[in-house]
């Protein structure tokens, strides 16, 4: 299930136009140049994230429900 998070904010970043600055066991500290391109990239994850077939790994995950994932965004405008 992690995987195919990652896989998602990885290829949302690209992209949105964000920067990956650190990432912990689906923890991710992300940039952008402005708060715009942040918000644009939020809805484009939550979007994307819709799209995943979750159904098979978190019927069969033992911890289902219990995955914790956060992200810290950063957006540089001046």
């Amino acid at each position: 299930m992690l995987q195919h998070y990652s896989d998602v904010v990885r290829c949302t970043l690209l992209v949105a136009g964000g920067y990956e600055c650190q990432e912990q066991e689906g923890n991710y500290m992300i940039a952008f140049h402005s708060a715009a391109a942040a918000l644009e990239w939020a809805l484009l994850l939550q979007e994307a994230l819709m799209e995943v077939n979750w159904s098979n790994e978190v019927g069969s995950s033992s911890s289902a429900g219990q995955q914790h994932i956060s992200c810290v965004v950063v957006a540089l405008d001046p």
